[in-house]
């Protein structure tokens, strides 16, 4: 029985698609292949690493996409082309950027269906942010300012670098496929034998394999129990208030978990390649955590939106931070540049309508929130009552099952891409989210003035007192 047949197998029984499988097979392959680097390769002629991340990419994404695989042959050669000619320029950061994104955009155009679509438009993601990341670091090396970041100053390139380390950084086989995105600079120090510490990096690498593992058998298993196509049926529409908060809160997380078993899994390889090698911590310790696209910690335990947004595709949100927002601080609005980047991670993941529902909710549950804590902390007294020990125990508890709750309510359209399946579940759950979040500046006047009223400091000679404002 051949591995296709297999995968067909594996697919029948756990309800999994065969290209799926495909891609999940193909990112525990990074294993052999950084194993293979590792013991004959690393320390070695950077030609030859060149030669073979860029034939194990190839391979892989060959394996996956078959012919279509010129499709990112088309895209690296086209924008080193002009790098090479430009390297540097407005122009060639322009260039790049609109390029990648439009040919990203056509096969998106060319390949989307209802459903998630694991096509070569997949990897074609990553190649944005690589190729325009390129782009970027040779005009910030090439014209020096004061303003650049000192993350911006450190990936740097005063000159373009040759075709193989362009080639080979992009089709790089253990991110090429899913992720994550890294800069140059470090793929450079990587071949150049830079990262040479192994101190405690087999345990590092099985600790996120088995969590990779345990999360992806988590989402395996609800899904077998709510499925998509569950969340928008009459059983989901009809069930009681509280088994459709319950249900929405656990689909949502274990759509998250999705993508998080993945990409353990393909951080698992990286460990063992070394490229995530990061340095040494303050206690002396190596890090591991170069190519870490998820912090478990925070995610788990989240009780507040941002902390989601600091612990999830974490690399991504890291280039836009970079590339997209700092960029756009002429504009003199954080508020603006914010909207810039939820709409271009949108535009970046497809025309689903799902992607823009979703990106919209972030940014209205954000502002939400920023407000909300910025309103709270003016009134001390009702601060120091949340910190005492049982209170703040039931605070912690309360906030727990407010993500819980709402980072599927957030998720569901993203998860669901079309507006028909979303809109249902939206509706199921009496659209309780936009009513919350969106309507805030309409009750906000009356929270603030009759539970979290603004308080004021009285020096009354015997010493300092707090008063409300009237």
């Amino acid at each position: 029985m051949g591995v296709e047949s297999v995968l067909e197998v594996v697919a029948s029984q756990t309800g999994a698609s065969v290209p799926a499988l495909r891609l999940v097979l193909s990112v525990l392959l990074g294993y052999p292949i950084a194993l293979i680097h590792r013991h004959t390769l690393y320390g070695k002629n950077r030609v030859y690493q060149h030669l073979y991340f860029i034939l194990t990419g190839l391979f892989l994404g060959y394996y996956n996409y078959g012919s279509d695989v010129i499709h990112h042959i088309i895209t690296i050669t086209t924008c080193y082309a002009v790098l090479y000619i430009s390297p540097g320029s407005l122009f060639s950061v322009a260039f790049t950027f609109i390029f990648t994104m439009a040919y990203l955009l056509i096969g998106y155009y060319l390949t989307s269906t209802d459903s998630y679509d694991i096509v070569w438009t997949m990897p074609e993601c990553v190649l944005v942010m690589k190729l325009t990341g390129l782009a970027f670091n040779l005009y910030d090396g090439i014209n020096p300012t004061k303003g650049l970041s000192k993350h911006a100053q450190s990936v740097a390139l005063t000159q373009i670098p040759c075709p193989l380390t362009v080639f080979a950084h992009s089709l790089f086989p253990l991110t090429f496929l899913i992720g994550p995105h890294f800069y140059l600079t470090r793929y450079q120090d990587f071949v150049s034998a830079k990262f040479t510490e192994k101190e405690s990096v087999n345990i590092e690498e099985g600790v996120t394999v088995l969590l990779g593992f345990i999360y992806l058998g988590v989402y395996q298993v609800v899904n077998m129990i709510y499925s998509d196509e569950f969340m928008f049926s009459d059983e989901y529409m009809n069930a009681p208030f509280w088994k459709r908060s319950f249900i929405l809160g656990v689909w949502g997380r274990s759509a998250f978990y999705k993508y998080i078993s993945v990409w353990l899994l393909g951080e698992g390889a990286c460990i063992l390649s070394g490229i995530t090698y990061n340095g040494v911590s303050d206690s002396g310790k190596s890090q591991w955590n170069g190519c870490a696209n998820v912090s478990l910690s925070v995610f788990e335990g989240a009780t507040k939106f941002i902390h989601y947004v600091d612990s999830f595709n974490i690399n991504t949100n890291h280039w836009v931070l970079e590339n997209i927002y700092k960029r756009l601080k002429f504009l003199g609005n954080k508020l603006v540049s914010q909207a810039a980047v939820l709409l271009f991670l949108a535009v970046w993941h497809g025309f689903h309508s799902g992607y823009y529902a979703t990106f919209f909710m972030e940014f209205i549950i954000i502002a939400f929130e920023k407000d909300f804590i910025s309103v709270l902390e003016k009134n001390q007294s009702l601060l120091e009552f949340t910190r005492r020990p049982y209170v703040s125990m039931f605070t912690y508890m309360f906030l727990k099952v407010y993500t819980f709750i709402f980072l599927g309510y957030c998720i569901a359209p993203f998860a669901l891409l079309s507006y028909s399946k979303w809109i249902r579940v939206y509706a199921a759950y009496l659209f309780l989210g936009h009513v919350l979040f969106m309507m805030w500046p309409l009750y906000k006047i009356g929270v603030v003035r009759f539970v979290l009223k603004p308080q004021r400091s009285i020096n009354n000679g015997k010493g300092t007192t707090r008063a409300h404002e009237e």
